[in-house]
Parts: C-alpha cells; sequence; structure tokens
C-alpha cells in the first residue's frame, strides 16, 4: 500500500469532493494532466505558491480548505513531511449478531447528523462498544474505529489514533498538531472507544482536533463525559424488559430484547434450545435480576448448555460467583467476566468516590439528595478526616455511570442498577463503619414513617405522602429487615407504624401483617409501649381489611387498651376508630357507632378537623348500613364538606371516598339512580387516581346496579369483570362475596335464575365462613332483584335448592366468571 504525500492525499480529496477528472482540473488551472497525476502521487515536488492559488481557485474553495491547502503545501515544502495512508484499515468485525437496539440506533444515527462529538456513557457490560461500532457500520463516508481500553497512559492516545489513521509522527513536531494538518481536510467519523481510564487526555485530543479539523465529527465511548465544548451526551440504557402481562407468556415477552439476546446466545451453545412457555418465566426472571445488561445476560445465556433457566434464576442470588465463571477465554479482561467489567470503573475511582458508592448500596429501589446526605456520612477508618459534600462526590458517581438520575415529584431521584448495588455491597460488607451507615438508613426512613402517620393524622398532604412512601417501599423492607436481625422491635414496630399510611391504602395488606408479626414475635416487643400499641392498631387495620375480622379485634382491643394506658390522644383515636370499623364488618352496628362516636370526641378535643371528617364518614357507614339513610345522607356531606375543602386538598383528598361512597350506596337504596351514578364514579375515579382502593369493591358493583336498573346490562357487565379481578388480586375477601353478589344480581337480571341463586348462595356461605355477616342496606338491595327470581314460576323450585355449603371461593368466582365474562 503506498504512501502519499499529504498535499498530494488532499489536492486528490479536493478534486474528487469537486467532481472534477485530473484533466478537467489541469484545464481549469492551467496545469498539464501529467502534473496533476504526479502532484497527486507524490512524484513531483511541491508546486509554486502561485501554483497552488490557482489550484485552489479551480477547485472552487472555501476559506478553510483553502487555507488547508496552502497551509500543507507550505510544510511539505519546509521539509516536514506529513505523510498518511488514503485507505483506512477496516472496522472491527464483530463474532456475534446484534440485537435489539433499533431506537438506540437511530437516535445515535440521528445525533451524529447534528452534532459533532457525541459521547455514549453507561456502566461497564451496558453495550456501548456494540451500538457505537454498529452506527459507525452505518454511516456514510470514512470511518476510524480507535480502541483505547489497552492504552494505558495519557501521551499514548494520540498515537493510538495516529496509528490507527496512518498518520505518521513527525521529528520535532508534536502527534497532535500532525494528526490536526493531516485531518484537516478529511470528512471523517473518528469514533474513540472506552475513554473512560484516559479521560482527560482524550477530552484534550479531541478539543485540538476538532477546533482543527472543520469536518471531523467524534463519537465516543466512556463511563464519564469528556466534559468538552460541544458535547452531546447520550446514557445507553440496559436493554428493554418484558412488559407486564398474562399469559400466553412468550407472546408477550419474545418481543423484549433483553429475551432476544438471552434466547439468541443460548441458541449458540445449544442449537435446539428455544423460548417456551415452559422456560419464558424463569428466562424473564434471569433478564430482570440481571437489569438487562447485555454482559451478564450474555454471561448467563452461557450457562444454558449446563443448566436449565430456572436453576440460572435460582443461582443469581450470587450472580458474580455464577457469571464470573461464565466468560469467554478471547474476551477482553475487563469482559470476561461480570465483576471484571465492574472491577474497571471502580478501580478508575477515587477513595471518596469508592467509600460513598458502597454506603449507598445500602438504599433499595433509589434514594432522594437529602437521604444520602443524612444516611452517606463519615464512618470507620474516616472519621474525623474532611468529608466531601455528598452532592459533589454523588455528581462524580453520576458520570461515571455507576449510579443513575431521574427526575421525580420529590426531586431528582437516584438509584444504581441491581448488578452495581450487589456489587458496591460487597464492597461495603468488608468496610469500616457498615452498620452504623445501616442505623441513620433505618432513622432516616423510621423519621419518615413518622412524619407520614402525623400527617395523615392532621390530614395534611396525604396523596403527596403516598407517592413519596410508595417509592421508598424497597427502603422501608430494607429497614425493617435490619430492625429484625439486630433484635430492634421498638424501631422496627415504629418502622412498621409509619408505613400504615402507605399500607392502609395501597396494599399488600398481607406484607404488613406479615412485618408485624415477625416484629411482634421479637421478645423486646413484648414491652407495653406506644410503639407496640400502634403497630397493634396497623396489624388490626390491615386485618380488617383483608376481612379477617376475627384477628382484627384482638389486635384492636390490645391496641385500644394500650392507648388508653398511655393516653396518647392521636393513637387512642386512631385504634378506637379502626376498632369501630371492625365491629361494623363483625354486624356490631351499635359497638361500631359507640366506638366511631368516642374517635369524633377525641379528635375535635384535639382540634382535628381532617380526623372529625374521616370519623364522620365511618359513621356515616355504620348507619347507612343500619338502613338510617337520611341520617347517613347528613353525616356523609358533613364529612364532605369538611375533608373537600381547600385546605386538605379539595375533592382530590383520598379521605374523601368514604363520603363519595356512602352518598352514592344511600341514593341507590333510595332509588335515587342519578344521584347514585354521579357518587360513585367520583368514587371510583377517586380510587383510579389515588390508588386508594379501600371502596373500590362496593363501588363497582354499586355502579353495576345502577347500570341494570337504566338498562345498561354490557355496562354492569364491564364494571363486574373489574370487580372480579379485585377480588382475584390477593384473595380479597370483601371483594369476593361483593362481586359474587354483584353476579348474582346480573344473572338475576339476565333472566338466568339457576345462575343467580347459586352465586347468592356461594355469597353467603363464604360471609358465614369469614364472619361477614350481610348488612342490612346491602340486603335490600340484594332482595329488590333475587327475590322476583325466587319467587316467578319460571324458576320453579329453585329458590328452594339446598346448594353444598362446602364451597371454595375459588370455585365460586370461577362460577361467577362464567356468568359475568
Amino acid at each position: 500500500m503506498g504512501e502519499d504525500l499529504v498535499f498530494g492525499a488532499m489536492l486528490r480529496r479536493f478534486r474528487v469532493t469537486a467532481s472534477l477528472s485530473q484533466a478537467s482540473l489541469g484545464e481549469r488551472a492551467h496545469v498539464s494532466t501529467n502534473a496533476i497525476a504526479a502532484l497527486e502521487r507524490g512524484r513531483r515536488g511541491v508546486p509554486r505558491p502561485s501554483t497552488v492559488l490557482l489550484l485552489a481557485d479551480a477547485l472552487g474553495l472555501g476559506p478553510t480548505e483553502r487555507a488547508a491547502l496552502i497551509n500543507a503545501a507550505s510544510a511539505q515544502r519546509a521539509g516536514i513531511a506529513l505523510q498518511i495512508d488514503s485507505a483506512l484499515p477496516p472496522l472491527p468485525t464483530p463474532l456475534t449478531s446484534f440485537v435489539g437496539r433499533e431506537q438506540e440506533l437511530a437516535y445515535v444515527q440521528q445525533m451524529l447528523a447534528s452534532t459533532r462529538v457525541l459521547t455514549l456513557t453507561g456502566v461497564g457490560g451496558i453495550g456501548k462498544t456494540r451500538l457505537a461500532l454498529e452506527a459507525a457500520q452505518q454511516v456514510a463516508g470514512e470511518v476510524a474505529f480507535v480502541e483505547l481500553a489497552a492504552v494505558t497512559t495519557g501521551s499514548a492516545v494520540a498515537h493510538a489514533v495516529a496509528s490507527v489513521v496512518q498518520v505518521h509522527e513527525q521529528p520535532g513536531r508534536p502527534i497532535t498538531d500532525t494528526l490536526a494538518a493531516a485531518l484537516r481536510p478529511r470528512r471523517l467519523l473518528l469514533a474513540l472507544d472506552n475513554c473512560e481510564h484516559l479521560v482527560a487526555s482524550c477530552a484534550e485530543l479531541a478539543d485540538a482536533l476538532l477546533r482543527a479539523c472543520p469536518d471531523l465529527r467524534l463519537l465516543v465511548t466512556s463511563r464519564e463525559p469528556l466534559g468538552i465544548d460541544g458535547e452531546a451526551l447520550w446514557q445507553v440504557p440496559p436493554l428493554s424488559l418484558p412488559a407486564p402481562h398474562s399469559e400466553p407468556i412468550v407472546a408477550h415477552i419474545g418481543g423484549s430484547e433483553a429475551v432476544r439476546l438471552f434466547v439468541e446466545r443460548a441458541r449458540m451453545r445449544s442449537r435446539s434450545f428455544s423460548l417456551t412457555e415452559m422456560n419464558a418465566h424463569a428466562i424473564e426472571d434471569v433478564c430482570r435480576k440481571l437489569d438487562g445488561m447485555p454482559l451478564a445476560i450474555e454471561l448467563a445465556a452461557a450457562w444454558v448448555p449446563s443448566l436449565t433457566p430456572d436453576q440460572i434464576a435460582a443461582r443469581l442470588a450470587d450472580r458474580f460467583r455464577l457469571l464470573d465463571r461464565a466468560g469467554s477465554r478471547t474476551a477482553t479482561a475487563r469482559h470476561k467476566t461480570l465483576r471484571a467489567a465492574i472491577d474497571w470503573s471502580y478501580d478508575l475511582l477515587d477513595k471518596t468516590e469508592q467509600r460513598l458508592l458502597a454506603q449507598l448500596s445500602v438504599f433499595a429501589g433509589g434514594w432522594l439528595l437529602e437521604a444520602a446526605e443524612a444516611v452517606c456520612g463519615p464512618g470507620g477508618e474516616e472519621t474525623g478526616a474532611r468529608y466531601p459534600d455528598v452532592v459533589e462526590v454523588l455528581r462524580g458517581l453520576v458520570d461515571k455511570s455507576l449510579v443513575l438520575a431521574e427526575p421525580g415529584p420529590n426531586g431528582m431521584r437516584y438509584r444504581m442498577l441491581e448488578t452495581i448495588r450487589e456489587y458496591a455491597a460487597d464492597r461495603m460488607a468488608t468496610a469500616a463503619g457498615g452498620d452504623a451507615t445501616f442505623e441513620r438508613h433505618r432513622d432516616w426512613y423510621l423519621a419518615l414513617g413518622q412524619q407520614a402517620l402525623a400527617s395523615y393524622w392532621w390530614g395534611t398532604d396525604l396523596l403527596g405522602w403516598l407517592e413519596r412512601l410508595e417509592c421508598e417501599r424497597a427502603n422501608f423492607r430494607a429497614a425493617l429487615t435490619f430492625s429484625l436481625e439486630h433484635g430492634d422491635a421498638e424501631a422496627g414496630l415504629r418502622l412498621a407504624a409509619g408505613n400504615w399510611v402507605l399500607w392502609g391504602f395501597r396494599g399488600p395488606w398481607q406484607e404488613g401483617r406479615e412485618w408485624i408479626e415477625r416484629l411482634l414475635a421479637v421478645p423486646a416487643a413484648n414491652t407495653p409501649s406506644a410503639a407496640r400499641a400502634d403497630a397493634l392498631t396497623v396489624a388490626g387495620q390491615l386485618a380488617f381489611q383483608q376481612g379477617d375480622y376475627a384477628s382484627a379485634h384482638v389486635h384492636l382491643a390490645e391496641a385500644v387498651g394500650l392507648q388508653r394506658r398511655i393516653k396518647d390522644t392521636r393513637g387512642l383515636a386512631m385504634a378506637v376508630c379502626h376498632a369501630g370499623l371492625t365491629a361494623r364488618g363483625l354486624g356490631r352496628y351499635t359497638d361500631a357507632r359507640a366506638l366511631h362516636e368516642e374517635a369524633l370526641k377525641l379528635s375535635r378535643a384535639a382540634g382535628n378537623r381532617s380526623y372529625e371528617g374521616v370519623n364522620l364518614s365511618a359513621l356515616a357507614h355504620v348507619v347507612y348500613l343500619e338502613c338510617h339513610y337520611e341520617q347517613a345522607r347528613v353525616l356523609a356531606e358533613q364529612s364532605l364538606a369538611i375533608l373537600s375543602s381547600h385546605e386538605w386538598g379539595g375533592r382530590g383528598n383520598v379521605d374523601v371516598n368514604i363520603a363519595l361512597y356512602v352518598l352514592g350506596r344511600v341514593a341507590l337504596c333510595t332509588k335515587d339512580y342519578t344521584s347514585a351514578r354521579a357518587w360513585l364514579e367520583e368514587d371510583i375515579a377517586l380510587w383510579h387516581a389515588t390508588g386508594d382502593i379501600r371502596c373500590a369493591p362496593g363501588a363497582l358493583v354499586g355502579l353495576s346496579c345502577v347500570a341494570l336498573a337504566e338498562g345498561d346490562s354490557e355496562e354492569a357487565r364491564q364494571l363486574l369483570r373489574e370487580s372480579l379481578a379485585l377480588c382475584e388480586r390477593g384473595s380479597w375477601r370483601m371483594a369476593t362475596v361483593y362481586a359474587l353478589e354483584g353476579a348474582a344480581v346480573l344473572a338475576a337480571a339476565n333472566e338466568q335464575p339457576q345462575q343467580a341463586s347459586r352465586l347468592a348462595a356461594d355469597a353467603r356461605t363464604l360471609r358465614a365462613a369469614w364472619q361477614y355477616p350481610l348488612p342490612p342496606a346491602e340486603d335490600a338491595v340484594l332482595r329488590r332483584w333475587l327475590d322476583p327470581i325466587y319467587l316467578s314460576a319460571k324458576a320453579g323450585a329453585c329458590a328452594a335448592t339446598s346448594w353444598s355449603s362446602k364451597t371454595s371461593a375459588a370455585e365460586a368466582v370461577a362460577r361467577a366468571r362464567a356468568v359475568v365474562c
């Protein structure tokens, strides 16, 4: 391959760009064709300055290109033999196929067309190099791909680039200047791969070349930005994971990029491997546990000849142990194992960044800046040393792609991919002062939960607190786990009480009960205390929500007794209120009334208008169930007037749902279907907007009865489908009996007397088994629809049919589904 002098190479490129033959250019510049050919081949000395100017005019060069041609001639005339091979080496050839990334690839190509330097950032193993290479292969024109992973010193960066573009170093001249002169006339995409360990040197070279070469573009991959003017940044995301789905699973997850990569790489190891209904759940589990990280998925797929997907998924609890034995012998050192890929990034951090990364591993599911500042202070051997602001160090970890930053409703929220978090947790386990960090983490979320509880008591921004606590579920679980492992019942019970706001309104109720039962089993939890009383209140309320009224009554009776001894108005009012709810569920309406009236007095004595409104609606609910419709309406309207005031968030206040529900059911019982529809639709809309599901089952069934009364059987059917979906969610007892009774009403309206009778009997059987008596007001609504079929001649002996009393909830729901769906 011959070497051309820079002037000759530049002349040839300008001529080709201008679409001129050597003869045409010679004619325009008054130079022979042979002379043009000799100049381009470097077989003739540099022409006189006047001839260079004639050539520039003939080529129609702009100011930049004209200066480049003149400078090249001057440098060569001075004896500086700048040389460059016109043919660039081919791009690296991948040995495996490129899977997915269609949107990312299109975005990178779009950005390359509109910016001169684009840096792809992301954690090791996320696929930056592969995406950059794929994008480079699709670029029209010249592309040079420079791999810098093996370059160990900053001074060698420019030489690595020169080697790829085949520019030779000249004595007495800086290599950067030589590169700039050689690349100035070229339209070139220069890809610099893996710059993170030499980021300062790469930034300096990139800035110099971009300023000197107007037609040069850069595509950079690095775990942190170069930080130069004009740099556009794009963080490479993980591969897409399957969206929420139902059966059949293959049809839903097969389009996921992460799943496609696993299956394709597994097939390379075992040609008979395929995605099936049998292994789909396990493959999805593997991809989710590995955060959609391409390197980790490829390493996991390498186990397919030896392990099933289920076995791989089960062993990912210790992902580094499994995946550190799966790498290719020929892969680069940093890509042979998952740990090596992250070690590469970790080793580039300074000591302060390493320490903070380890400390941040105590957070589960992400964190806010103020939490990091409170939890991640100096510790261990660093005590007494200067500790920089957390925000400064955190920004460095974000820049280096080890921490992700995402805007949220409460400010910027930070998180680590679970693989990075596990790696950081390993580092935390060997660091001094680890327990102190975990204690600060627990104390932060304990205080947050107590704030939420106090805010609920006073009716302050409940919806805002629900959204904030929803984001912190995993952190509360981590703090509860730490408390249990250290036998700290007091802190654990207070954490559970604070998390009640989330469990009570959003669920899952069973999870909350299980945490509290485990905490109450800790010996130190037996001491009478405010923490135990609050936790018992929470346990009782959650048991009530599930329809386990017997357990709820036991917990709340003890809670009320403890709170009376402690004399905490807030704790007593809440315990008494929930004891009233349980009494109502058990059909003890007189007791329920008395308890809610007491809670109402306590709220008023404390000057708490919000909790007064809560208890007014709870009292209205009891009165409604006893068929005192007018009194219930008045109480519910009083509650609504308080709770929907601007002070407590208007009609978007979560707690107005009980009043809306009561008003809707009262209107249904009094056959005011227009009002019933308005109230119940508003209640259902509030459920969808806030996630508070407490009244959803009764509201859906009530609205279905309104639809049937108005002659819209299809709307009723759709509402009851939603009701069935709720009752199948966590075996919700109250939702189950409501759904069965709603399905019985639908069957009666559609003249299916036998199905209606059977479903009503199923509901009665389950109510008896669960100690959930049918309230008079709801019995009246059912009788309005069911009595006619019992009395009709068409039903025959249907009313007298003795259905089996040994039905299960699952069997009954299946029968309801057959009617509704």
